[in-house]
């Protein structure tokens, strides 16, 4: 289970000796299948995130545009009851 494996060492960057060593080896030479799936992992959690910033920055701008509908049609109406008086 995850606590057992983290007691181990098991999860980057703990077992690589920190992003140096796979900077400086190359993935091509980190061999073992443990290796491999935890670099396969790592690279589904950043493309997870990478996902989830997209949709924060989507929704970031829909946010921008209602405000912005909003205060036209609040302006709009001020407008209008100036307009009025």
């Amino acid at each position: 289970n995850l606590y057992h494996s983290l007691r181990r060492g098991e999860f980057y960057p703990l077992n690589y000796g920190g992003w140096q060593r796979i900077v400086g080896l190359g993935f091509e030479q980190i061999v073992t299948n443990k290796d491999r799936g935890l670099l396969m992992g790592m690279w589904i959690e950043l493309g997870v995130f990478g996902l989830v910033f997209v949709f924060a920055l989507h929704q970031w701008n829909d946010l921008k545009k209602e405000k912005l509908k909003r205060e036209q049609q609040k302006a709009a109406v001020d407008a209008e009851t100036s307009k009025e008086n």
